[in-house]
């Protein structure tokens, strides 16, 4: 009598497992369907602000020069000044290669002095 308690006991406690696991399998479910919905979300978010064209506008670079972060656009690098040179062809978006970015903050990195590269910047600007 006393096994036949026992295995009430484990059938009971496995029950209870079995539907504990099946309401956090649900709960998982679930929350991997709401991400998927962000994810469209964003995407479709992209693909719509790649549509968009706004004359003028351009897409904003966000670089490390020799430690100094520097916000500029690609239309900058677009400049008749800039356009025959590697460093214009490669920041305008004109060449499609992987550009190599730092992987905390996302910014492109240059390895030159960031107080004469804003000179540069100023120049490309405003000539």
């Amino acid at each position: 009598m006393r096994a036949f308690s026992m295995v009430n006991t484990l059938a009971g406690c496995l029950k209870e497992c079995t539907q504990s696991f099946s309401e956090r399998q649900q709960s998982l479910i679930s929350e991997r369907d709401q991400w998927d919905q962000a994810k469209r979300m964003v995407s479709d978010m992209n693909s719509v602000s790649e549509d968009i064209s706004v004359p003028g506008s351009s897409l904003l670079l966000f670089l490390d020069v020799g430690g100094t972060e520097i916000h500029t656009s690609q239309s900058t690098f677009r400049n008749s000044r800039c356009s025959d040179s590697m460093l214009g062809a490669w920041l305008s978006g004109e060449w499609e290669w992987e550009i190599e970015r730092e992987e905390e903050d996302g910014l492109i990195f240059i390895d030159r002095d960031g107080v004469s590269f804003c000179g540069i910047l100023d120049w490309l600007r405003d000539g």
